[in-house]
């Protein structure tokens, strides 16, 4: 069966770790499927590696990571490359927990990443369970008039597990994680008339230090 080439020469680009790959656009149906197939794979990955968090968090009582980092992560779709910074507000017995902040200006894309984190206490290597909050905003040519550009507002929800390395002091600072992305892009002129879709799982890592 002979099937034109015209319905597929737009092309979609998708982001791993701030590096850009383009694939010939799927049939949304079928696109729509293999996220949902992705997903569910990576939320059972997620699933088995929770079993081990009282591994990570079985020598806990008297450590203490250092509360502040900074670092530079490399991520998925609205938050490509990004600087930020992390501070433990929370320290427990078997976890602690941080919130963080980051800026990101790459090419015409603009981000401010806000993540929540709960990590495994433990001298060096920590689970980490992170909600990552991202608006995220598009400039692109509106294709009417010359040199004139619309913002396109936009808004990625990404939790995610991970690894973490942090020790007691100050010191290198890494994490990387994957997990599901849940996008929400309203139309500009009603921002509540929204559909949130699943879409790819985001992978991301970040290194920096810690003090």
């Amino acid at each position: 069966m002979l099937i034109s080439t015209r319905k597929f020469r737009r092309f979609e680009y998708n982001y791993y770790f701030g590096i850009r790959f383009s694939n010939a656009l799927i049939p949304p149906h079928i696109q729509a499927g293999r996220n949902y197939k992705i997903c569910i794979t990576a939320i059972a990955v997620t699933a088995l590696l929770c079993n081990y968090t009282q591994t990570f968090a079985s020598d806990t009582t008297d450590v203490r990571i250092s509360r502040t980092a900074l670092y530079l992560q490399l991520s998925g779709k609205g938050n490509e490359r990004s600087i930020n910074f992390e501070r433990v507000f929370r320290r427990g017995k078997k976890w602690n927990y941080s919130y963080g902040a980051g800026f990101s200006l790459f090419h015409k894309h603009l981000s401010a990443p806000f993540s929540f984190n709960a990590i495994t206490t433990a001298p060096r290597h920590h689970l980490e369970l992170s909600l990552g909050i991202i608006p995220h905003m598009k400039k692109h040519a509106t294709g009417v008039i010359k040199d004139k550009y619309d913002k396109d507002k936009q808004l990625f929800i990404k939790p995610a597990i991970g690894y973490r390395y942090q020790t007691t002091g100050s010191g290198f600072f890494l994490k990387a994680g994957i997990g599901p992305q849940l996008f929400i892009d309203p139309p500009s002129g009603n921002i509540w008339n929204f559909k949130p879709r699943l879409i790819r799982p985001s992978a991301h890592i970040a290194a920096g230090f810690s003090f």
